[in-house]
């Protein structure tokens, strides 16, 4: 066999396993998106308030179960030691907003809604970057398939 032989099987042999994996992706692709249901928590959002450090752990002990209570609130977590609350919630049932005004400001107490900054907001979610290949990929298939 020349040389000229071996190159030749050799590219084709790299761009026929190429197309395969490629092929592979967009199969694969178009079975995730096909008929794809609405998420089990689309609406679910987290929202976290900051507390100075010399905050009364019975007083966030309180809060924590108070906010818990609320219509639309599905769970809290505070860690003590950064002296945070971060909970989830419904946003069709409630807002972040509205749960700090009943909570927080209407008992007075020394804390802040955290707000994400303009810059990080226009970013969008960082787990998938729609203007990147794949995420145009799975945008075309999905328009394709559905």
């Amino acid at each position: 066999m020349t040389i000229k032989k071996g190159i030749k099987y050799t590219a084709i042999s790299v761009f026929s396993l190429g197309f395969l994996l490629f092929a592979t992706l967009i199969v694969h692709i178009a079975v995730m998106v096909k008929g794809k249901k609405p998420l089990a928590s689309e609406h679910t959002q987290l929202a976290r308030i900051d507390f100075p450090q010399n905050t009364d752990p019975s007083v966030m002990t309180k809060v924590e179960q108070s906010i818990k209570s609320l219509d639309g609130v599905q769970s809290t977590y505070y860690n003590p030691a950064t002296q945070i609350l971060v909970y989830a919630y419904n946003n069709k049932v409630q807002n972040a907003e509205n749960i700090y005004q009943s909570q927080i400001v209407a008992r007075n107490i020394n804390a802040l809604k955290y707000t994400v900054s303009a810059a990080d907001a226009a970013k969008g979610c960082p787990a998938m970057n729609n203007n990147s290949f794949y995420g145009r990929l799975t945008r075309t298939i999905s328009a394709i398939v559905n």
